[in-house]
């Protein structure tokens, strides 16, 4: 599911007095946001959006190339809130190792906001793929959507 920036899922911790979410009650600046997915072609949108509202975000990629092209896609004035790390959500070991280094670079996380997900996939009608290709898309766009929600979900 994507979410527009508006609509970042908060973290679950809720404020004893007025039952809102804590991350709902700081100001943009406060915030941390985690977009997974968040190199990608929506994710990349959705990240300068976020930068431009003000919030900091943290974006995981396996390749550092990604990572290089969102730092050049996003303002010039915006870049000093966003933090890169390069990683690999696809195993629960890797999320873990990669969320342990988020971790020690941001800090505390306050939202997560993912556009992982293969409906994007363009590799033709599926009775014409191979089996080769189906298991490169389970393997890496399904399995890391559920292995990253497991490992970031809830915060």
């Amino acid at each position: 599911m994507h979410k527009s920036p508006a609509s970042v899922q908060h973290s679950r911790r809720q404020s004893s007095s007025t039952g809102r979410s804590a991350a709902a009650s700081m100001s943009n600046s406060e915030r941390v946001v985690l977009a997974l997915g968040g190199a990608g072609t929506v994710g990349s949108g959705v990240v300068k959006a976020l930068l431009d509202k003000g919030f900091k975000v943290a974006v995981i990629s396996r390749e550092s190339s990604r990572l290089e092209r969102l730092q050049s896609f996003v303002s010039p004035s915006t870049k000093e809130n966003l933090t890169t790390l390069v990683g690999d959500v696809g195993s629960e070991g890797g999320a873990e190792t990669v969320k342990q280094a988020l971790l020690k670079a941001v800090g505390k996380v306050t939202d997560v906001v993912s556009s992982l997900g293969f409906s994007w996939w363009q590799g033709g009608p599926p009775h014409t793929q191979s089996l080769k290709d189906l298991h490169w898309v389970v393997e890496t766009l399904l399995f890391s959507t559920f292995v990253s929600w497991k490992a970031f979900f809830p915060w």
